[in-house]
């Protein structure tokens, strides 16, 4: 599995990042075939080559046929724009005055064109950052495929930092919700420690382990499981598999689920 890990601290160039891609060897069929899947009209991609000041690199060009002249006069347009801003030195006003036809898409629209198409689904952060909550995810039945994605995401970030990241893991105050939450319950088991490692399938796994050896709380919210060694995720949800997402880090090369667990007191 290869990874590609963004870092997009001041934006980003959308025609640019995708003839970087298809550059790096995405394959032209297989992305045309992909965008298809957005069942948009009304416009058609010219990919090449481009030589500029010596380099040589993938040039994608997006093209309006609903408008082909808004295309073709662009250098035109540019150009007389020089002319009709007025300027004299006897007269500082500046009259400026045009129309464009632009068709927008809201962030609604967007998210409806990504949701009925056959691409496949997004990672779920923009589920929390939303402010319009234009989109969902299915907590009984996509919650595996979202688990197997965060793994591989965090993978790439990884292996940006390889011998150069560490992990902690901070067992005290576990409660039923995500700790991305601002919001959860009363912790269903005792405080245990900190683990640290360099591997973060590991360090998962060893916390999975020593959460469920320790006797639950019958006064939270985890209504099961209560005994040692019973799985107390499994307690407060039935419907999701706490390994899974460890078992899918090992599976593309992530970390390891074994592990040596050493106590420092």
């Amino acid at each position: 599995m290869k990874v590609l890990y963004f870092d997009c601290f001041s934006g980003i160039s959308g025609d640019m990042t995708l003839g970087a891609l298809l550059d790096l060897g995405v394959d032209e069929q297989l992305f045309r075939k992909e965008l298809d899947k957005l069942k948009l009209e009304g416009y058609k991609l010219a990919i090449g080559k481009s030589i500029k000041n010596g380099i040589t690199g993938m040039d994608v060009n997006v093209i309006l046929t609903n408008n082909e002249e808004a295309h073709h006069d662009l250098t035109q347009h540019e150009e007389n724009h020089k002319h009709e801003h007025g300027h004299s030195t006897h007269n500082s006003g500046h009259n400026h005055s045009h129309s464009h036809d632009h068709h927008a898409r809201n962030l609604r629209d967007i998210e409806k064109l990504i949701d009925e198409s056959g691409l496949s689904q997004k990672c779920g952060e923009c589920l929390t950052v939303c402010p319009v909550k234009a989109t969902g995810l299915d907590w009984q039945t996509d919650i595996a495929a979202f688990l197997e994605r965060m793994a591989e995401y965090g993978y790439g970030f990884a292996k940006v930092h390889e011998k150069r990241i560490g992990y902690i893991n901070f067992l005290i105050n576990i409660t039923p919700d995500c700790d991305c939450c601002s919001w959860s319950d009363a912790p269903i088991v005792p405080d245990i420690g900190f683990l640290a490692s360099t591997d973060p399938v590991a360090i998962d796994q060893a916390s999975y382990d020593l959460v469920n050896k320790q006797l639950g709380f019958s006064e939270s919210l985890l209504t099961c499981n209560h005994e040692s060694g019973a799985d107390k995720f499994h307690g407060l949800r039935s419907h999701i598999d706490g390994t899974n997402q460890m078992r899918h880090g090992e599976e593309i090369g992530m970390g390891s689920r074994d592990y040596e667990l050493i106590v420092l007191q």
